[in-house]
């Protein structure tokens, strides 16, 4: 199995997941408001929109890659980002590539190596990232 397919898996369990238990609090809600239980629904609520919250947050924040941290690494420099995950696999120029997965699926599949990239002006500061293959290929 490729990692893109265990990735895929991966964020497809985690979002069935999240929406049983998101409507498993839904009908617990409801139970409780008929029993006129406020205290106890409020906490639920509660609960369920911090679950929600929580699944929104890391979504809106990795939506390259789920191990990368998109708007984190926007606002820091190349030396961060190098400490934090390692030399990258690649690097070309003001580029570097960090290798996530090689598209082997059943699907469509383009067989290439795909990369996390990184592009940073002359001071080091990262100014894009995006999920890409390399260069001509």
């Amino acid at each position: 199995m490729s990692s893109f397919t265990f990735q895929m898996y991966y964020v497809v369990f985690i979002s069935v997941l999240v929406l049983i238990l998101f409507a498993f609090l839904l009908v617990l809600i409801v139970k409780l408001l008929k029993k006129k239980r406020v205290i106890t629904s409020a906490i639920v609520i509660a609960a369920d929109l911090v679950l929600l919250s929580c699944s929104v947050l890391f979504g809106v924040t990795h939506k390259t890659y789920y191990k990368f941290n998109d708007r984190k690494i926007l606002k820091s420099n190349i030396t961060d980002i190098h400490e934090k995950y390692g030399e990258p696999d690649r690097s070309y120029g003001k580029y570097d590539m960090y290798y996530i997965y090689t598209d082997n699926d059943h699907i469509m599949p383009d067989h290439l190596p795909h990369y996390y990239c990184i592009r940073y002006n002359d001071e080091g500061g990262v100014v894009e990232v995006w999920d890409g293959v390399l260069p001509g290929a």
